[in-house]
């Protein structure tokens, strides 16, 4: 009994018998496909009976690929048709054959070459925060505070263990969930430091670099293996789309840079992660399956270890899960409808499930893994740090008009974009206003973000329009759809495009204040995608029939191009970033009005050559006014003047300094040191000139809480020479403060009791010290200390407390006097005296009676320094 597309199959018979051009099956000619059904054997299975008809297409299925898994693949209607995207040697184990070795020796030799000139640079920008400084890489520092503070409870020695790595931040000196942190969390980089400090300690950085490198290789070698099934084994697209990724100029900060190794191993782990999908979709038992899938997930986990930005690997493999899904799911429709019988029909979607299976098994299980661990990673590190970044590092963030944050983020994205497709402006550091806001849509800046958003939506839409296509009922229009989907372009899209996107979103700054305008680090996954649309662009202008032998030859004199353009001028970027004046200098060419840049050139010269820092350290305060100017500005400008030996004018910065940030600590030590040396020159007028400046040192120690250092200098201030005009009594009294601070009681009673003598005059003395006597329960010795200060001013209480009788009648006397007089010096001094007398509740009114009385006198001597010892006492 013949089933009844045998009539079909007849119809594709000429009248002699023979088949028609054009009709029966044809093997896939693509380097990764199995040995598909000819055209005879398919028309005796198609004559037998119904039954006989499933059994031996079954046969020929686990036969077809020598033992592989099944591909049905037939041309029917002028296009081919399959019903399983993954074909036999898909997976990067088997694509990564002897064949390819030279491809892979190739790109080993790319990545050596065009990073050899790296691996004499330096340490440089953040490498000495990160490594250096980082206690829990540099093992010879001392753990941080809070740490130590736990081990000493505990009775352990100081130590940074390996398990506290994964508790404190990417800097090493504050817990993830310190408010203060950065939330940088990056354990596995920090590891990795640490066992190339163990290894090779940080005196030479060569090995630093070479692991660097060898990581990007490694990099590369993975991209060309995940390529390579994504274009249906186009060896030579695969081949193109990794050597344009080693050789990408933007990398040149990932690479070239020790610390932004966590960009290089989050990318390689994001790569093992799509490499074990496409493994984990060609299992052929569901014990591989599950392991496979296991891998995948833990993979996914590193990644994000590695770096913030690796979580995205998790979503990109559902991704890919998905889109495969897809395929399988448009190409068995395909073969569903375009079967000779529904037998047939039955068999191909029978043989296409477990993979479908398996695919949304894939892209629901990592989709879940991704959403937990970003709920994990945000209840591990807290809310983030809102005010850690200072504002001229991202000005576009911190401004108060969200349509101005949002058209500058959208145009800085396009900046982005165009760094990747053309490197032709790179720079360390895009902050301090190199790139001005964008307040309006009119700005013909936003013809780049235009131009951006069309270069995204244009595959997009592609894809969407194809699988609309293809889902639809009218077949008739669907040929060329179906042959698009069919040679894995499909797939090839959604996941280069799902690469760039979701790499980019975690750094975008959307979701995240981030402490950059532009940084080309954070570009080097999403240019994986960008390498993968090229490559799949070759892929497809290779098998365009249409394609000539020169149009072949032009084609890879372009290719070669692009990788020889991109390779020289990560050539001639490699140098830039050998130093740190090499890095700075290559950066204000670029941004010449960059005040931070300015800023680090010239702390990076001024050991050598402090001439030059003064200029950059001059630019940077000319440049930063509208971003708003720090004291650490003046106090750079300060060093390097006194470097060439100009202390007067090092001082004058010093003090702008101090005036900026009061307590400035920094400022106030160069104060000190300029002073010193001033008065080793003999460049100070007298003694007078010493006395005044060191007590201008002391009282900037004391209001910055450094009072182990105002001590040093209020009694070098006393120890000195002291001229007959010069009182003192006020430095007597600043210094018993100070004692009292840190404890000192004693101290600080005997030089309050030397004061009385030496300036008896000054009127803050004896209230200080009769409160520290009564604070020492010693209430008899504070009334006599008044008694005997009231008799040397004529004065003769009435009590045996010391106070003065008919208190609140003088008191009231004084105000009286006041409002018919109000401008009497005298009676304001007199009614703060009065209320300093009282409680403590009347210190800040008697402080308002003895301003007033300066407003009224400002020659007022005793009103004066009253005030000051208050102001003193008080810490202001």
């Amino acid at each position: 009994e013949q089933p009844q597309s045998c009539g079909s199959l007849a119809a594709q018979r000429d009248e002699g018998g023979r088949p028609k051009r054009g009709g029966g099956t044809r093997c896939s000619r693509s380097l990764l496909a199995t040995p598909a059904m000819a055209s005879p054997l398919v028309e005796r299975v198609c004559t037998a009976s119904s039954g006989r008809l499933l059994r031996r297409l079954g046969t020929l299925v686990r036969r077809g690929g020598a033992g592989d898994a099944a591909h049905v693949e037939r041309r029917e209607e002028g296009f081919a048709t399959k019903t399983r995207p993954d074909e036999p040697g898909v997976s990067p184990r088997k694509w990564l054959g002897p064949k390819h070795v030279a491809a892979l020796a190739a790109l080993g030799c790319l990545c050596c070459l065009v990073y050899s000139n790296s691996l004499r640079g330096d340490f440089v920008f953040d490498d000495d925060r990160a490594i250096l400084e980082n206690p829990f890489v540099n093992t010879n520092l001392p753990p941080p505070r809070d740490l130590a503070q736990e081990q000493e409870q505990r009775g352990e020695a100081e130590h940074c263990s390996i398990a506290a790595v994964f508790r404190y931040d990417f800097w090493g000196h504050r817990r993830l969930d310190h408010p203060r942190s950065h939330k940088s969390y990056r354990p596995l980089t920090t590891l990795s430091f640490r066992m190339n400090f163990f290894a090779v300690g940080a005196e030479d950085t060569f090995w630093w670099h070479v692991v660097n490198v060898v990581l990007h290789g490694c990099c590369c070698i993975v991209l060309y293996a995940v390529a390579g099934p994504l274009y249906h084994g186009d060896a030579f697209a695969a081949f193109i789309s990794a050597a344009l990724f080693a050789t990408q100029s933007v990398h040149v900060e990932a690479v070239s840079n020790v610390v932004s190794r966590c960009e290089v191993l989050a990318a390689l782990l994001l790569l093992l992660t799509v490499a074990s999908v496409q493994r984990c979709l060609g299992a052929r038992s569901m014990v591989r399956f599950a392991a496979q899938l296991l891998v995948t997930l833990l993979l996914g986990v590193a990644s994000l270890l590695a770096k913030e930005q690796g979580i995205s690997a998790l979503a990109i493999a559902s991704a890919y899960a998905a889109f495969s899904a897809l395929e399988c799911a448009i190409m068995a429709r395909k073969a569903a409808f375009s079967a000779p019988s529904p037998a047939l029909t039955k068999a191909s979607i029978k043989e296409s499930w477990p993979y479908l299976m398996r695919s949304l098994a894939v892209a629901c299980t990592t989709a879940a893994a991704f959403f937990a661990c970003a709920v994990a990673r945000w209840h591990l590190s807290g809310a983030p740090c809102k005010d850690c970044f200072p504002r001229e590092i991202n000005p576009a963030a911190f401004h108060e008009s969200l349509k101005t944050r949002t058209l500058t983020m959208a145009y800085l994205w396009s900046m982005d974009l165009w760094l990747i497709l053309c490197p032709v402006w790179l720079c360390c550091d895009w902050g301090s206003h190199s790139v001005p806001l964008v307040h309006s849509v009119q700005d013909t800046r936003m013809l780049s973000v235009v131009g951006a958003a069309l270069f995204c939506l244009l595959p997009i839409a592609s894809f969407l329009s194809r699988m609309r296509i293809c889902l639809g009922r009218d077949m008739s229009h669907a040929r060329s759809s179906y042959a698009f989907v069919a040679d894995g372009n499909l797939r090839g899209i959604g996941v280069a495009m799902a690469v760039l996107l979701l790499s980019f979103l975690p750094a975008s700054g959307a979701f995240v204040r981030v402490g950059f305008v532009i940084a080309e680090r954070t570009l080097y996954m999403p240019s994986i995608g960008i390498c993968l649309l090229y490559g799949l662009g070759i892929h497809r202008l290779r098998g365009e029939s249409k394609t000539t032998r020169i149009g072949h030859y032009f084609l890879y004199f372009c290719a070669f191009l692009a990788i020889a353009s991109q390779g020289a001028r990560t050539l001639q970027r490699n140098i830039a970033w050998h130093d740190s004046p090499s890095l700075f200098i290559s950066g204000i060419y670029e941004h010449p009005t960059n005040a931070r840049l300015h800023t680090f050139a010239g702390r990076s010269l001024i050991d050598n050559d402090a001439q030059r820092a003064e200029g950059h350290f001059r630019k940077s305060l000319q440049y930063g006014r509208d971003a708003g100017i720090d004291e650490q500005s003046y106090n750079d400008l300060g060093r390097a003047l006194a470097f060439q030996g100009r202390y007067e004018e090092a001082l004058a910065q010093f003090q702008e300094s101090v005036r900026i940030k009061p307590g400035y600590s920094d400022g106030t030590n160069n104060i000190a040191f300029c002073i010193k040396r001033l008065r080793q020159q003999g460049r100070l007028d007298g003694d007078r000139s010493t006395f005044d400046n060191e007590v201008d040192v002391a009282n900037l120690h004391a209001r910055g809480q450094q009072y182990g250092l105002a001590i040093q200098h209020y009694e070098a201030a006393l120890a000195s020479r002291l001229p007959s005009d010069s009182k003192p009594g006020a430095v007597m009294n600043n210094l018993a403060m100070v004692y009292g601070k840190v404890g000192r009681v004693a101290d600080a009673e005997r030089i309050l009791r030397e004061a009385l003598t030496a300036d008896p005059d000054f009127g803050g003395n004896i209230p200080n010290l009769a409160r520290l006597l009564r604070d020492l329960n010693r209430e008899q010795e504070a009334v006599e200390v008044e008694r005997s200060s009231f008799l040397a001013h004529g004065q003769e209480p009435s009590s045996q407390d010391g106070t003065v009788e008919n208190e609140s009648e003088s008191e009231a006397s004084l105000i009286s006097k006041l409002q018919k007089d109000s401008s009497n010096a005298e009676h304001w001094y007199s009614l703060g005296r009065v209320m300093l007398q009282e409680e403590v509740s009347r210190v800040l009114d008697a402080e308002q009676c003895f301003r007033m009385a300066l407003n009224k006198d400002p020659t007022h001597v005793q009103a004066r320094r009253t005030l000051e010892s208050m102001l003193h006492l008080d810490g202001g």
